[in-house]
């Protein structure tokens, strides 16, 4: 399998990119908290609890992206599984 050979600037210049990248996920994230700090009235079967919004939607998101993961992983075993399989014959 060729591998795409990229010079040394190229790999600097992402690296760089990533950073900067991370860096304004990471500025855009903590200003989201800031925003939505108010606590909010959780009600669930067992009782309440006040959290903070922010919290609660990103444990709603972190929730989804497990669920979508765990829904794909089936399909994405049998197709490595196929793959091993005719590697083989």
């Amino acid at each position: 399998m060729a591998k795409l050979h990229l010079d040394k600037g190229c790999d600097e210049m992402m690296k760089i990119f990533l950073f900067i990248f991370t860096l304004a996920i990471l500025v855009l994230g903590a200003s989201f908290t800031l925003l939505n700090a108010d606590p909010v009235q959780v009600n669930y079967y067992f009782g309440t609890a006040d959290i903070a919004l922010s919290v609660i939607l990103v444990g709603t998101l972190v929730t989804g992206a497990l669920i979508g993961v765990s829904a794909t992983m089936g399909k994405l075993l049998s197709l490595k599984l196929q793959v091993s399989k005719l590697r083989r014959s």
